[in-house]
């Protein structure tokens, strides 16, 4: 860790006896997935993006050379929930996930909706047993994923493995899959960089049912100094607010 952090985790450590019990030379790192245009990294191999822009500076005030990496998803995750000082967005927080992190800060409101391509022959429905008969490409430890299981979807059934958003919008359109979760913004940044429109696709369910709330957690076992310096940098920053956007 760089100076201040860990001078500051050393004193603590000094009047705190629960500190010893945590592993205070564990540097922090920070992880997520490619989900453009929210975090991914650019043609000069750096990690950018809507929130990874402003996150970046609030947390290199404690850690100056601190990096994103970019995993993906089921990996960041389970990193995270293993790993102390370990930072993991975007989440979206659910009951089932409560007592794994510590919750630091929210990032931005969004809108989770199941797609297919427009010319498919699902239709829209309100019922999520209806889409039982097709084919899912989801991510493993995602939210969406989990609640889709908790309802009776199965993997090697109608639950297929992917690794990042944009990929699998790619296989939708090659017909791999009959259905994918995502949100406009998502499919719009995908269609500017992959020469498709809007209206090759069509919503056929919303996760109205779902939280969608991003967060900034950290993992439940990190030190708590750390913890409160990362709560003290994060205090100042507002959620991303971008427009209402919905795919007619």
């Amino acid at each position: 860790m760089k100076l201040r952090l860990a001078l500051v985790l050393f004193v603590f450590s000094l009047f705190c006896p629960r500190a010893e019990s945590l592993d205070q030379t564990l540097p922090l790192r920070i992880v997520t997935e490619h989900l453009a245009p929210f975090h991914y990294l650019n043609q000069e191999q750096k990690v950018v993006g809507l929130l990874s822009n402003r996150l970046l500076p609030i947390l290199q005030n404690l850690e100056p050379g601190l990096k994103i990496e970019l995993l993906p998803w089921s990996h960041a995750y389970e990193l995270a929930t293993r790993r102390p000082n370990t930072l993991l967005f975007s989440v979206i927080r659910t009951p089932e996930r409560e007592s794994k992190f510590v919750w630091l800060s929210r990032l931005l409101e969004v809108n989770t909706i199941l797609i297919a391509n427009s010319d498919s022959n699902v239709e829209p429905t309100d019922n999520l047993a209806d889409l039982m008969q097709y084919n899912l490409g989801v991510k493993k430890n995602d939210a969406i994923t989990d609640h889709l299981l908790k309802v009776g979807f199965e993997f090697d059934n109608n639950l297929m493995e992917i690794v990042q958003s944009e990929s699998t919008i790619t296989m939708l359109r090659r017909q791999r899959f009959d259905l994918i979760p995502t949100n406009v913004y998502i499919l719009e940044d995908y269609c500017k960089k992959n020469d498709c429109e809007l209206d090759e696709f069509k919503v056929i369910y919303t996760f109205d049912e779902i939280p969608q709330t991003f967060f900034l957690v950290i993992n439940k076992d990190s030190d708590p100094v750390l913890i409160k310096l990362l709560r003290q940098e994060l205090a100042s920053f507002a959620p991303l607010t971008l427009n209402n956007r919905e795919l007619e």
